[in-house]
């Protein structure tokens, strides 16, 4: 691919979160990978600008670019950012995310090892983050530990910490850029990997802090986003099954809170389950009655002829 020279370019859609977008740009400044063999691309997916003092700090410390476009969504807004980048490797994560010192040189010597595997970290919450934030990302781990079972190969990791060969993003077509909300368009990127024949490796030493600081309405309204993604997913995925890939136990789900906590905090982590599913269904099913009724709004209506 002509161009290319810097070996990863890390790709952040962001909108409105300026707070949580110099965070993430100040994680990046720290890490141990020499800032001469990385770039920082920025998209504003809409909404304000990013402030100025943001910007201009964080370019004192990295090679950055800051793209802005109309709102397309994020998946979009990576694509952007994607067909800028000059790496060879594209690293993506959310501005809500703090990837560890050590992150982009964990991903680097994957990438050396994996070069035809779309790789995924580690995410986590920490010890002082909310209930809500917490109960998030174990219900992302409990999907996860679906996916990417022990011993058998992984087919799913969230767009948050991925990273993907640029020629090879490109020739996949990137991200679909239907998924205009911050859900889905990471487990449909990798589906199509995977029935074009790709394969998909962990890298659980990249590891980024998810500091969403979710409260309780944020918590309902992402997990409604899930399922209307989930539905949009389940209308697009070819009959065939592709090779590897694994469907998503509800039911599963529930065991992980038994295996990973006790307690009060299991039985906060079930009733927040619960929570999470009912709001997934809502989500679910209220997109197909909007899909509905816009194909019935569309369809031909009967013509009747005088006899």
């Amino acid at each position: 691919m002509p161009g290319l020279h810097l070996p990863l370019s890390v790709i952040i859609p962001t909108r409105d979160r300026p707070e949580a977008v110099a965070a993430c740009l100040d994680s990046l400044a720290r890490q141990t990978l020499p800032r001469e063999r990385y770039e920082v691309i920025v998209v504003v997916d809409g909404g304000a600008m990013l402030p100025a003092g943001v910007e201009t700090a964080a370019a004192k410390r990295l090679q950055l670019s800051v793209i802005h476009q109309h709102p397309e969504g994020p998946a979009a807004a990576r694509n952007r950012g994607a067909s800028l980048a000059k790496g060879r490797w594209l690293v993506f994560t959310d501005d809500d995310c703090l990837p560890d010192a050590t992150w982009l040189s964990e991903m680097r010597d994957a990438a050396a090892c994996h070069a035809k595997c779309v790789l995924g970290g580690e995410t986590y919450s920490g010890p002082s983050d909310g209930a809500f934030t917490r109960a998030s990302q174990t219900l992302i781990d409990a999907v996860l530990a679906q996916c990417n079972r022990s011993g058998a190969p992984a087919t799913f990791f969230p767009s948050n910490n991925l990273a993907v060969a640029a020629d090879s993003f490109q020739t996949l077509g990137g991200f679909s850029p239907d998924y205009r909300m911050a859900a889905g368009e990471d487990r449909d990127f990798c589906r199509r990997w995977l029935a074009a024949g790709g394969e998909v490796t962990s890298v659980p030493l990249a590891r980024v802090h998810h500091d969403q600081r979710l409260t309780f309405r944020r918590f309902v309204r992402q997990q409604f986003r899930y399922g209307a993604a989930a539905h949009r997913f389940r209308r697009t995925v070819p009959a065939a099954p592709v090779r590897g890939g694994r469907a998503v136990r509800v039911l599963g789900l529930f065991g992980y809170p038994m295996r990973v906590a006790s307690g009060w905090r299991r039985a906060l982590l079930l009733g927040l389950f619960a929570v999470a599913q009912l709001t997934v269904g809502a989500g679910y099913y209220g997109a197909a009655l909007v899909t509905t009724a816009r194909a019935l709004s569309l369809a031909p209506r009967p013509t009747h002829t005088r006899g």
